[in-house]
């Protein structure tokens, strides 16, 4: 793994457009979108039509990476389909021209959606982790032999299920995803399932790869870096167990012993006053009735793989990891702007460098020896108004990349940082946040800015990064 990757980072739901209308493909969100619930996705910002516009942005950052992802819904139009011929061939063209422009691809494969088809609830359906492993199988298998076909180099750098936790929590608990019902047994039990699909698309993926005499693939899943330790660590913890030669019947105690291990750890955060503490420690109790269990389906997988490696690479979104941070009174200037008055919105997220250094550290002290790659990593501002905090994106991007940098320098194998994201896109049923180093004016359709959505150069501030420490990054490896 030679070289530093700098980049940047989206997923094709909020970028591509053309999802969940008449004769478009239909994801999960579909019935929320027409129903009003959400803001629908409409045309996004043409990703999918357009791709070479959010390419040469890219790549003008004078970064060597883009992660994105497929989506399944456009790729498989039904449970029995063949993956769609023309939807391939897309796919392998955006590939290609991220290879063009001297950028590696970094390629997720289920970044919280999935087809109408397979339901609401497919992570519920004990059935849903091999459903997802085939559709990975067949995906991996046919756009690397695509690329190949055409002089292009495979994909290397799979993720193969975004944020799992958070995506259980959101669906859940919080309600924010598509889903039916709600309660902890729920998110456990999609969770579980979640991480046995990741088990299962990482044996996908690496037989495919060997098979066709590809390079060896680079294979994780990414989570969202947070103080609940029994939803974000434990995953890491659980995966990472048969190759540290922990046997199945010792799994409760081993989880028990790494989850103290990270608490301790992640205890050195800062919190913003005394009720971030409080109500991070009750929503310690709740989070642990949904910890992975050695009884489950992810257990199971993992127990009777060939392959006792499941991860390849420790990939980290880091936002704001305190979970009390997120329900508390909002402060003066933001109230007006909340959807529910305990919950804190995304521009309302506490932002602070030492939150990125605590995240690396547990990450590198969790798995030794394993490169790690910030995957997300970004701060938005609520549509084209200044965050309640006066924080902003430029200032945010020296601050974290220089932690990032630190870290390294001190030992941590960092591999990379991905900011999230490249230009304003729908995030999760919304264009509110706006977390673009390019703003998108969508007043009359979609024109991208010059700037972020206030005004700030956050790209010029970002290239000038990635000019700065692209030098030494690239003279002392990737760190692993």
């Amino acid at each position: 793994m030679d070289g530093f990757l700098w980049g940047v980072a989206t997923a094709a739901a909020q970028v591509e457009g053309g999802l969940n209308v008449p004769g478009g493909p239909e994801n999960n969100w579909g019935p929320w979108e027409r129903s009003g619930r959400v803001e629908p996705s409409g045309e996004a910002v043409r990703f999918w039509t357009d791709p070479h516009t959010l390419l040469d942005l890219a790549s003008g950052l004078g970064v060597n990476a883009f992660r994105m992802s497929v989506e399944w819904a456009r790729l498989q139009p039904g449970p029995s389909s063949p993956l769609d011929d023309a939807v391939l061939d897309g796919y392998v063209s955006i590939l290609a021209g991220v290879r063009d422009r001297g950028m590696e691809p970094v390629v997720t494969l289920h970044h919280f959606t999935h087809p109408a088809w397979a339901g609401p609830d497919p992570w519920l359906d004990p059935r849903g982790a091999s459903t997802f492993a085939r559709f990975v199988r067949e995906a991996v298998g046919e756009l690397n032999r695509r690329l190949s076909e055409r002089g292009t180099a495979p994909v290397r750098w799979w993720v193969t299920i975004n944020e799992p936790a958070i995506l259980a929590v959101s669906t859940y608990v919080l309600g924010a995803f598509p889903g039916t019902g709600w309660g902890v047994p729920r998110t456990a039990a999609a969770l579980d399932n979640l991480i046995a699909g990741h088990v299962l698309a990482y044996d996908a993926i690496h037989e495919v790869h060997g098979s066709n005499g590809w390079p060896e693939p680079l294979v994780t899943t990414n989570s969202y870096s947070m103080t609940l330790a029994d939803l974000d660590a434990s995953v890491v913890d659980l995966l990472e167990a048969r190759e540290r030669g922990v046997d199945r019947a010792d799994l409760t105690t081993y989880l028990r012993r790494c989850r103290a291990r990270a608490r301790r750890r992640l205890a050195a955060l800062p919190r913003r006053d005394a009720l971030a503490s409080l109500v991070d420690a009750a929503l310690h109790r709740v989070a642990a009735l949904g910890a992975l269990r050695p009884e489950g389906a992810a257990a199971a997988a993992l127990y009777s793989s060939p392959r006792p490696r499941k991860l390849d690479w420790i990939s980290i979104d880091v936002y704001d990891p305190v979970a009390g941070h997120q329900f508390r009174p909002a402060a003066a200037g933001a109230r007006a702007l909340r959807a529910r008055p305990g919950v804190a919105e995304l521009w309302e997220q506490v932002s602070t460098p030492a939150a990125m250094a605590v995240c690396l550290r547990q990450a590198h002290l969790q798995a030794p020896g394993r490169p790690i790659v910030v995957a997300e990593n970004g701060t938005c501002t609520p549509g084209m108004r200044s965050r309640p905090d006066g924080l902003r994106r430029d200032a945010y991007i020296r601050d974290m990349t220089r932690e990032v940098l630190r870290a390294r320098d001190e030992g941590v194998p960092v591999a990379g940082y991905l900011h999230w994201t490249l230009v304003d896109n729908w995030e999760w049923g919304s264009y509110v946040p706006r977390f673009g180093l390019y703003g998108v004016d969508r007043s009359d359709g979609v024109r991208i800015l010059e700037t972020d959505a206030v005004g700030v150069d956050s790209a010029g501030a970002y290239r000038e990064v990635v000019r700065a420490a692209s030098g030494r990054t690239s003279a002392s490896g990737a760190g692993g």
